[in-house]
């Protein structure tokens, strides 16, 4: 009876195996969660960097046809659709500024719609001033339908259960 009281346990139980299986997997699982969210961030800041970029490079186009842009001729619709414009400015030298905006906003819009998941644009002249708004889905949420969108009543919100949405004013 001596003899069983002095054996002492060598090795790990089973259930202690089980326990630190179990903490390891919890810490994977932790770890992976947060490196989704990491990713997701991160696509949310680029898609935000491509929309001040995409921003900064119509209200360059825009200041520079001042004329064109007084005319409305670089306002963009929320569901227009836009044909490469005849003529083609970027390929034919001789162009009035309306086809000039013309062809800057086609190839904008292009843009915009392949840097932007869901894409929609919004930019009207008001007072002087051009009023854009840009919006896009970057975790494939649905964009409202706006039945008659005025980029002066459009509310950017942020959150996790809104689109994404930038505004900008150019001033003439």
């Amino acid at each position: 009876m001596k003899q069983y009281l002095n054996n002492k346990q060598q090795g790990v139980g089973l259930i202690e195996v089980v326990i630190s299986l179990f903490l390891i997997s919890i810490a994977i699982l932790s770890h992976t969660q947060l490196i989704a969210q990491s990713i997701r961030y991160n696509n949310s800041s680029v898609f935000q960097t491509h929309a001040n970029q995409l921003i900064q490079e119509y209200s360059t186009l825009v200041q520079l046809n001042s004329e064109a842009a007084k005319t409305d001729a670089y306002n963009i619709g929320y569901s227009d659709t836009f044909t490469l414009p005849s003529p083609n400015c970027y390929s034919t030298a001789l162009c009035n500024s309306a086809e000039l905006a013309a062809t800057e906003r086609y190839f904008w819009l292009l843009k915009a719609q392949k840097q932007l998941p869901g894409g929609k644009v919004l930019i009207s002249h008001s007072s002087g001033d051009v009023i854009m708004t840009l919006l896009w889905n970057p975790d494939g949420r649905t964009i409202p339908t706006l039945t008659s969108p005025n980029p002066l009543t459009i509310t950017c919100e942020t959150g996790d259960d809104k689109y994404a949405c930038i505004q900008a004013k150019i001033t003439l």
